[in-house]
């Protein structure tokens, strides 16, 4: 059926598609129970599977649940077996209908996924939590994560910003097998010599590599409103947002040992045009100070290398 309306699709002109309810259930289906017993086979000794899940004889076995997500305070070992078996089933069968199929009637066909983030509930409410690294995003042009209403509770008093691109952060992290991630809450436990932003911790800082200048942008979040005084209550949109500004900051942004600062401007949806900032380098340390701004601010750092 999916495959019926790909071709459809295709034949209408459309550029691409993006997918929603990529979810496996506990299902007892013939190709449910061989598919799971198959990838319990590939995946364990038969040793392994009688220390590890009491399955002694695995053609045999009788699974009461194949389930997909489910409560991570019941979970178990074999649940997230089960929940990766599922998430693998998903993956190949996103990929036999939208890249191998898809991608043979149009070639340059646009394929993602709609996935969801919320509150770090992984086993409970992220489409690909325990998808292996091989297959996590491939042949996808993007990744499209929804955070529900996420941003619409805070609890700034408890660091909790309603901000769903932390935890993105975290998982791209954990996904790609990074170096490493540093939680600290204490700025004598972080590595030395780090860039660092005299911010709020309402203030969000991240900064990017535009691929077709010699620059480094800095963007600037601020999260600070006023809260509703009712905790329960999740508000309902932007009109209940009330934003408190940001107070100006002192930056010490980390340079490569090569890179020179020509000029550095502030720019805000607030205030039009571009601001020009002081700022002051002495060796790869650039200094400046951010002005006050109320949701979002950018910097533009502008470099040339010194030969």
């Amino acid at each position: 059926m999916l495959k019926a309306w790909v071709r459809c699709g295709i034949a209408r002109g459309v550029d691409g598609f993006i997918t929603n309810y990529l979810y496996r259930h506990d299902c007892h289906c013939e190709r449910c129970v061989s598919g799971f017993r198959q990838y319990l086979r590939e995946r364990f000794t038969a040793q392994e599977l009688q220390q590890g899940f009491a399955i002694s004889n695995l053609d045999t076995h009788q699974f009461e649940e194949i389930v997909g997500w489910h409560d991570p305070a019941q979970s178990t070992p074999l649940r997230r077996e089960m929940l990766r078996f599922s998430q693998i089933a998903n993956k190949r069968a996103f990929d036999e209908v939208f890249v191998q199929f898809g991608r043979s009637l149009k070639p340059d066909l646009i394929v993602a996924q709609w996935n969801h983030l919320g509150d770090f509930n992984q086993v409970n409410g992220d489409e690909r939590c325990l998808l292996p690294g091989e297959l996590w995003g491939k042949d996808e042009d993007y990744l499209w994560y929804s955070t529900g209403d996420m941003a619409n509770h805070t609890d700034l008093a408890s660091g909790v910003l309603g901000e769903g691109t932390l935890q993105a952060r975290y998982e791209a992290v954990l996904d790609c097998s990074h170096a490493h991630v540093v939680a600290t809450n204490v700025l004598e436990r972080l590595p030395s010599g780090l860039s660092h932003f005299e911010a709020p911790p309402t203030v969000r800082v991240s900064a990017s590599r535009p691929a077709d200048g010699n620059e480094i942008t800095l963007h600037f979040v601020n999260y600070n409103r006023q809260e509703p005084a009712d905790k329960k209550n999740r508000s309902s949109g932007a009109q209940d947002e009330k934003p408190i500004a940001a107070p100006a900051c002192q930056t010490d942004l980390k340079l490569a040992s090569r890179q020179r600062a020509t000029r550095v401007e502030f720019l805000t949806p607030e205030a039009e045009p571009a601001r020009a900032l002081e700022f002051e380098q002495a060796g790869g340390r650039l200094r400046f100070r951010v002005p006050e701004f109320l949701v979002y601010g950018v910097v533009r750092v502008h470099l040339s290398n010194v030969e």
